[in-house]
């Protein structure tokens, strides 16, 4: 069965675009949008408790990615502002003036068993141990392209970027 959920029915303030999905391990879906970070509570499709999270701490950026990572870091991609992480109790953004991540423009991300954090681009793809970051280019990797537009990591651990010129693939040991 196929259900129309209108974000704007449920969460005023909130546009249209949903941009991205992340579930976390409680069976919460979270929802971004181009202003606005939300959570829902899943009961049943017609029974979802929305919630807008971090409303006072965003800077209401375009909010492209979402990744929950195995210590239930939630890691939000921003078209502008960078790199976020929420831990549960703080919120840390990652930018060009606060970090060395190389760009603010950020389209989306995803992260592997080992904990590192890889991010889509169109300079590149960005990877970060929680200490070091690294920007892989054509120039100085195997990618086809700097346009970065999906990341997959498989059950090897292993990484597969989508690039508008090709496919690229980090083996991972």
């Amino acid at each position: 069965k196929w259900t129309a959920i209108q974000t704007t029915q449920y969460l005023p303030n909130m546009s249209g675009n949903v941009w991205a999905l992340e579930n976390s391990c409680d069976g919460n879906i979270w929802v971004s949008a181009p202003n606005k970070i939300a959570l829902g509570n899943v009961r049943g499709i017609d029974q979802i408790d929305w919630q807008v999270l971090l409303e006072d701490k965003l800077n209401g950026d375009f909010y492209l990615g979402l990744y929950i990572d195995g210590k239930e870091n939630y890691w939000v991609a921003s078209l502008n502002g960078g790199l976020y992480k929420f831990d549960g109790d703080s919120l840390h953004q990652f930018n060009t003036l606060t970090s060395a991540i190389p760009t603010n423009n950020l389209h989306g991300l995803t992260g592997d068993r080992k904990g590192k954090i890889y991010i889509k681009t169109h300079i590149g793809l960005i990877t970060f141990d929680g200490k070091n970051w690294q920007l892989f280019t054509k120039e100085n990797s195997m990618l086809p392209s700097n346009i970065i537009l999906d990341i997959l990591v498989d059950k090897d651990n292993s990484v597969w970027i989508a690039t508008n010129a090709g496919l690229a693939h980090i083996k991972n040991n």
